[in-house]
C-alpha cells in the first residue's frame, strides 16, 4: 500500500489556512488536521486545571498530565478527539487565543505535539494546517504552501469572527494579540513559524476564498 499523499498549509495566523485547508481536504476526500486545534485544546487543559494562572505555567503539573494524554483523528468523520473527548468550539475562546502561544513554544509540548501528529492514523490523503508542519513535522510533504496577508486584512478576519460568535472586543486588541502571537511564533527557539523549504507562497490579503482555493488545486493538478 502506497504512502499517503500528505498537503501542509503554514502560516500566520488568520491567513485563510483552516478555511482553505478544509476545503481542499473535502474537495479531495482527504484527512484534516489543525494542528493550532491541538495547542489549543492543551492551552484549554491548562487554564481549566489550574496549570496556567495569569501568564504563568506550572510546567511540571502540565508535563505530567501530557504524559498520560493523546489525540485521536477519527479517519471517517475527520473528528479530533483529545483525551476521548472531541474537541469543541471551547478552543476558540478569546482566552485561549491570548494564552496558547505560550503553550506552544515551550519544547516539550512541541515534542508531543509532533509526536501525535507523526502518529495519527490516516486511512487517505492528509491536508494539514500549521506553523512547522511543512518545515519540522513533515519535511518531505507532497505539496507545502505557506500563507501570508497583511495585518489589517488578519486583524478584519479574526474580528469578524468573534462578532459572529458574540464576542465584543476591539479590533486594537485583537491587533495586539496577533502582533503578539507573530512575534512569539517567529522567535521561539524550537521549531520557529519559517517558509519551509520547496513551500509555494501565496499572499490572501485580496483574495478570496474561492480564489485561493482555485489556485491551489490548479497548482495539485
Amino acid at each position: 500500500m502506497s504512502n499517503p499523499i500528505i498537503i501542509t498549509i503554514d502560516g500566520f495566523a488568520s491567513t485563510g489556512k483552516s478555511t482553505i485547508a478544509k476545503k481542499i481536504s473535502s474537495h479531495l476526500k482527504y484527512n484534516y488536521v489543525d494542528t493550532g486545534s491541538i495547542y489549543r485544546a492543551i492551552t484549554l487543559l491548562s487554564i481549566k486545571n489550574g496549570f496556567l494562572e495569569s501568564g504563568s505555567i506550572n510546567l511540571d503539573l502540565l508535563k505530567n498530565s501530557l504524559d498520560e494524554s493523546s489525540f485521536f483523528l477519527n479517519s471517517e468523520t475527520n473528528k479530533l478527539y483529545f483525551n476521548q473527548s472531541q474537541l469543541d468550539d471551547e478552543i476558540r475562546s478569546y482566552e485561549v487565543s491570548e494564552s496558547v502561544s505560550l503553550i506552544a513554544k515551550i519544547s516539550f509540548v512541541r515534542s508531543f505535539v509532533l509526536e501525535q501528529l507523526r502518529s495519527l492514523k490516516i486511512s487517505k490523503g492528509l491536508v494539514i494546517e500549521g506553523r512547522d508542519i511543512g518545515s519540522v513535522v513533515f519535511p518531505n510533504a507532497n505539496f507545502k504552501f505557506f500563507f501570508n496577508a497583511s495585518i489589517e486584512t488578519r486583524v478584519d478576519r479574526r474580528w469578524n469572527e468573534m462578532i459572529k460568535k458574540g464576542i465584543k472586543i476591539s479590533k486594537n486588541k485583537i491587533k495586539e494579540n496577533i502582533i503578539t502571537r507573530d512575534r512569539t511564533d517567529e522567535k521561539r527557539k524550537l521549531s520557529p513559524l519559517i517558509i519551509p523549504k520547496d513551500s509555494i507562497q501565496i499572499d490572501t490579503s485580496n483574495l478570496t476564498i474561492e480564489k485561493v482555493f482555485d489556485k491551489i488545486i490548479e497548482l495539485l493538478n
